[in-house]
């Protein structure tokens, strides 16, 4: 059997079956080239049964790949604890405390897998109790790969903890991955009324934190199903009609711009005779040289209310299912005709903050 790459002796009694592995290699790649490409649940089977027979290495380069694309993905996650995979970083050490402090270090940069058997590990050997303020301090490292592990953490061991903090990771954060997984993190609560404050926070004065939200809101409602999409859709449809009756979802005005120069020169004379004399009077001629650019005014500042736009879109898009386009009046419409089959709360579950 091969064990990071050497080989090591199997006793014959502990031996149940064996296969040529460039036979079983043959085989999977193979079954590999039916599957499509998005079919994750059909990946998540593959996998599956290539841990059943030994090909660990390729199960889990599989499973990295279906968790790369719905890292909630449950299949995958089932298998994952199903199959008991060895983490290698601590495959033959005790736990202690320098090992706790390398694996929740390690988290940040590791593959999907990996950082879910790490969890899984942290949890088992420590608890709650030693995660909660190891995970508090990760959430506001300044590192973003460790802050989105720290959001996986309270998806996974940690749920319902430090709720005020990943709402403003979702509101503030500046990178898009960390605000994914902090509102992940919150629809792991499962109580539409945690999206209440990221609500309130589209009417923000800060544009900043009006897009975060918007982007964070389709997230958490999608994950949230069909209370999440009830308790979310209407107000983000209500937020770009806003936006729209303040200029900010139409395309900015166009204009032409001409960058050029003009410059004068003898193009030719005219020549006359005057009582015995030849007199050339100069041609002046008016040259012109430039070039004319189309251009359209974006804002001026860094932040244009185009960008808000368009997470509001994505996210109205991402709930409802359709593609109505930039017109607010669709998007108001289509609510008005679709409102009563969402299932909107007639009160937050939760109070957040």
């Amino acid at each position: 059997m091969r064990v990071d790459g050497a080989w090591i002796d199997v006793p014959a009694a502990d031996v149940t079956r064996q296969r040529v592995e460039r036979e079983l290699l043959a085989e999977a790649n193979k079954l590999a080239r039916d599957i499509e490409k998005d079919d994750l649940e059909r990946r998540v089977i593959y996998a599956d049964w290539m841990a059943g027979q030994g090909l660990t290495a390729e199960s889990l380069d599989e499973l990295d790949r279906v968790l790369r694309a719905d890292p909630d993905h449950r299949g995958a996650l089932t298998v994952i604890d199903r199959r008991t995979f060895p983490l290698e970083r601590a495959r033959g050490r005790e736990f202690s405390v320098e090992l706790y402090k390398e694996l929740v270090m390690a988290g940040a940069m590791a593959r999907p897998v990996e950082r879910e058997l790490i969890l899984k590990l942290l949890e088992r050997s420590v608890g709650r109790e030693t995660l909660a303020p190891t995970f508090a301090h990760e959430l506001t490292a300044l590192g973003n790969r460790r802050r989105e592990f720290a959001t996986l953490a309270y998806r996974r061991a940690l749920v319902g903890e430090e709720v005020p903090e990943l709402l403003r990771r979702c509101a503030l954060d500046g990178s898009t991955a960390v605000r994914a997984g902090a509102a992940l993190a919150l629809a792991a609560n499962g109580e539409p009324g945690v999206a209440v404050p990221l609500i309130n926070a589209l009417g923000s004065t800060s544009p900043a934190v009006r897009t975060n939200s918007a982007e964070s809101l389709g997230v958490l409602g999608a994950m949230l199903g069909p209370r999440g999409v009830g308790a979310v859709l209407p107000a983000l449809v209500h937020r770009y009609s806003a936006l729209a009756q303040g200029g900010g979802v139409t395309r900015p005005p166009a204009a032409h711009i001409y960058i050029g120069r003009q410059f004068a020169y003898v193009g030719d004379f005219d020549v006359e005779i005057a009582q015995g004399a030849s007199i050339a009077d100069p041609q002046v001629i008016v040259g012109t040289e430039g070039i004319v650019l189309d251009v359209r005014l974006g804002g001026i500042s860094g932040w244009t209310t185009v960008r808000e736009a368009r997470a509001l879109r994505t996210s109205m898009e991402q709930l409802s299912g359709e593609k109505l386009g930039a017109s607010a009046e669709a998007w108001t419409a289509w609510l008005t005709e679709h409102e009563s089959e969402l299932e909107i709360p007639t009160a937050p579950a939760t109070r957040g903050e």
